[in-house]
């Protein structure tokens, strides 16, 4: 899992370096603790619906309850961290003083509805997820555009 969250982590990092944009720390912060809630997620999904060693063996290291306990951690945060980079002076000062705050109710619904496709009949994997879910989608679109919005008025 710690690999996969770190290849994401590397991307923002490179996007940055190429791009040279400046990234928050909290941006950083809610990165990781997205991709771990994406990946406990997708373990959850595996382990529900192949069970354990029958299908990849490293599913025998985990159990519904420690991947449900930590997904829930790692949303919170996720959900706390992009709040507190919506909110960072830094950020702020950067988008002239735009309100970035305003996303995070979207960003909650997103997360909220996100959580409750994968603890449902699903096997975790964010891309299906998404596509599956006409209402998901919409709050997506829904946020881009605020942000777009936001951004560029």
């Amino acid at each position: 899992m710690t690999i996969l969250v770190s290849g994401f982590l590397i991307r923002v990092v490179y996007g940055a370096v190429i791009t040279g944009i400046t990234i928050s720390d909290w941006l950083y912060l809610t990165v990781i603790a997205v991709s771990f809630f994406f990946s406990l997620g997708k373990r959850r999904g595996e382990l529900q619906k192949v069970g354990g060693s029958e299908s990849r063996k490293v599913l025998d290291a985990y159990n519904v309850n420690f991947l449900d306990k930590n997904m829930y951690i790692c949303l919170a945060l996720a959900n706390v961290f992009y709040a507190l980079w919506s909110m960072d002076p830094d950020v702020t000062a950067a988008y002239n003083g735009k309100r970035l705050v305003l996303t995070v109710p979207i960003v909650l619904l997103i997360t909220m509805k996100y959580s409750l496709n994968i603890e449902g009949d699903s096997d975790g994997d964010p891309v299906e997820v998404l596509l599956k879910d006409k209402l998901l989608l919409l709050l997506c679109v829904v946020y881009a555009a605020v942000m777009m919005y936001i951004l560029y008025s």
